[in-house]
């Protein structure tokens, strides 16, 4: 084709339609299942970037449960809408290996979910907005001057409560991992 662009597979009345192997002069490439010449089905797209995703596609986007491998290293599988992670997903962060599984919203954090690190430990349990700790849930603070009893070493403290923007909100519960509760 005109652009660079071969494709290799079934057509409809001249048209792309069906299953078939499309690739751009970028190097991206799609396999999979088209219709009126659109990704549209299941399909696996590489592109010159590095992504991958592999799932269902509607009109070009995908839209459905997929699962896209981004060029850092980072994978997430789940719901997706209007070619971004919305609904509910489990994205992998290759810097940090932790983990979150729970709600998306346009490619973001939003709603219920639970943030892990790579050896399975949560960091926070609970309501998120636009990336941030925001609403009730619990999560892990960073220890500072704080003392534990003799003999007992914490290596985190938990904040109980409302959060608002990644803080702790007003005076809510902290807990400490061995069960001392004390009021902040």
């Amino acid at each position: 084709m005109g652009d660079g662009m071969v494709y290799e597979g079934e057509f409809y009345d001249g048209e792309i339609e069906g299953v078939g192997l499309k690739r751009w002069a970028d190097g991206s490439s799609y396999n999979g299942h088209f219709h009126q010449g659109e990704m549209h089905g299941e399909g696996v797209y590489l592109s010159a970037r590095g992504e991958r995703y592999e799932g269902h596609w509607e009109n070009n986007q995908r839209c459905g449960h997929g699962e896209l491998l981004f060029p850092n290293g980072d994978t997430y599988s789940g719901d997706f809408s209007a070619h971004r992670p919305h609904g509910r997903g489990k994205m992998v962060y290759a810097a940090t290996s932790n983990v979150y599984e729970g709600e998306w919203a346009a490619a973001m954090r939003s709603g219920n979910g639970i943030l892990c690190d790579s050896q399975g430990n949560r960091l926070y349990d609970g309501c998120w907005v636009d990336n941030h700790r925001h609403g009730n849930g619990i999560g892990v603070l960073p220890i500072v001057n704080y003392t534990p009893e003799a003999g007992k070493e914490p290596n985190s403290l938990w904040y109980e409560g409302k959060w608002i923007n990644h803080q702790p909100e007003g005076k809510q519960e902290k807990i400490a991992p061995w069960s001392l509760h004390y009021l902040g």
